[in-house]
């Protein structure tokens, strides 16, 4: 590459080059640390952001699993309470109190508070509460009032997993998790105790034609069926992609119970609805899937807790290892620069002492650095500079005062040491000699014998 190409590669740095060379060391070391640093800051300090942002989001999950919980928790007795005013074989409905006061206090608990989900969650209280003090009623007319505080407790459930971001889950296992609890295992739940208790009321208190029946249980096992599928499909891709062996094998067990019960439950409803006959149906058979739903439904909770806590955990040792890294890396680019710093301005400064020494005459100065950089090879050359300045200086002198061919001092030496003499003759009031010598005819060797003869003369 020519010089012409190399000035016109160098004209895009000169801008650059002209503020840089406009600074001090110290000021250039500032300059070029702050590029380097600032953006190493931002970089980590949003990267820690974006952290702390998804840990905010993990934790509000976990508020509203907390939440939906005693949710599934109180969708589930309030079905049995169902079951057990429609039944005939004297069950006991659980105690609805305890389930109401966890709700409240899950309720209470959110932050920031919900006041959408407070109201729906009041509104489906008092739902619950009318139905379980409505026992002096009819089979049926308590069967409406829990379907109706059922079907608000399976609303709340979908809308708390919309408002605590359940539903937004990054991560494909503790998604699917999410939405069973969210959509399908309530689902499950209440409809194979709806299907229980129908079977039940057609069989104690008959009403209408038998074919309003058929087609009820028609639409509730069309919903089963594909309540069933869709929870399939999650379990499998959950076990498929999650790396938690724990959640793998608990999801598994659980779900391979319930999937066995929906189908078998499934099979003989199917046989029951083509041939018009509830003898071909036990409610017993749902009253096992809607345990075993429950029983799933606390498994998949427990699963997408560990889930969570797990991802909370990670976030937040990466949080530290990026606060580590970055504090460490500027640690060590200031240790850095401080170094580069030193060890260019000892050598700079040794390098200008030694220039100015030699500009006031001093030529017995050297320079010596420790580095093994260009700015070692600048003090090598100033000091071969210097030590051929100093040879060439003494030559110099050597020839002002000294005659060349004898080496005796010249005539300005001795004007020189004269005028010293005749000074300190005049202060110690003494005298001095001077004897002058003069050699007479020595021309007449340089003519006769040559110029050579007379330098040996």
């Amino acid at each position: 590459m020519d010089h012409r190409a190399l000035r016109l590669a160098a004209v895009p740095f000169r801008p650059a080059e002209a503020l840089i060379s406009r600074l001090r060391y110290a000021a250039k070391f500032v300059v070029v640390g702050l590029v380097l640093l600032v953006p190493l800051g931002f970089v980590a300090n949003a990267f820690v952001d974006l952290r702390d942002a998804q840990i905010t989001s993990t934790v509000r999950e976990l508020q509203g699993l907390r939440y939906m919980q005693t949710l599934v928790d109180l969708t589930g007795d309030v079905v049995q309470s169902r079951r057990s005013a429609v039944a005939t074989n004297g069950q006991l409905p659980p105690d609805l109190r305890r389930d109401i006061a966890a709700v409240d206090a899950a309720n209470q608990a959110l932050d920031p508070p919900v006041p959408a989900l407070r109201r729906q969650w009041e509104a489906a209280r008092r739902l619950i509460v009318a139905a379980d003090i409505s026992a002096v009623r009819s089979r049926t007319a308590q069967f409406n009032a829990y379907e109706e505080a059922a079907t608000a407790l399976v609303n709340l459930i979908i809308r708390l997993g919309d408002h605590t971001e359940l539903t937004l889950d990054p991560d494909i296992d503790s998604y699917y998790l999410a939405h069973s609890l969210q959509y399908w295992l309530p689902s499950l739940c209440n409809v194979a105790g709806r299907i229980a208790d129908r079977l039940e009321l057609a069989i104690t208190e008959p009403y209408g034609d038998d074919f309003d029946v058929f087609v009820t249980l028609a639409v509730d096992h069309g919903i089963l069926a594909d309540t069933r599928t869709q929870l399939t499909k999650a379990v499998a891709t959950l076990v498929a992609e999650t790396a938690d062996p724990v959640v793998r094998r608990m999801v598994l067990d659980r779900s391979t119970q319930l999937t066995e019960l929906a189908a078998a439950m499934d099979s003989q409803l199917a046989t029951a609805i083509t041939r018009r006959s509830l003898a071909e149906y036990s409610p017993r058979a749902a009253d096992t899937v809607r345990l075993a739903a429950s029983v799933f439904a606390e498994t998949a909770g427990s699963a997408l807790d560990r889930l969570l806590r797990t991802r909370i955990t990670a976030y937040q040792g990466e949080t530290r290892q990026v606060e580590l890294w970055s504090g460490g890396a500027a640690v060590l680019a200031v240790y850095l620069f401080i170094g580069f710093y030193r060890s260019v301005s000892t050598p700079v400064r040794r390098i200008v002492e030694a220039l100015r020494a030699v500009a006031g005459g001093d030529l017995s100065q050297r320079v010596t650095v420790d580095t093994h950089d260009e700015l070692s090879y600048i003090a090598t050359a100033l000091n071969e500079t210097i030590e051929r300045t100093q040879v060439a200086t003494d030559s110099l002198a050597a020839q002002a005062t000294r005659d060349s061919l004898t080496g005796r001092p010249s005539r300005a030496v001795v004007s020189d040491r004269l005028e010293h003499a005749i000074a300190r003759v005049a202060v110690a009031c003494s005298m001095v000699a001077v004897i002058f010598v003069d050699l007479d005819r020595f021309k007449i060797i340089n003519d006769s014998l040559g110029h050579d003869a007379g330098d040996m003369l």
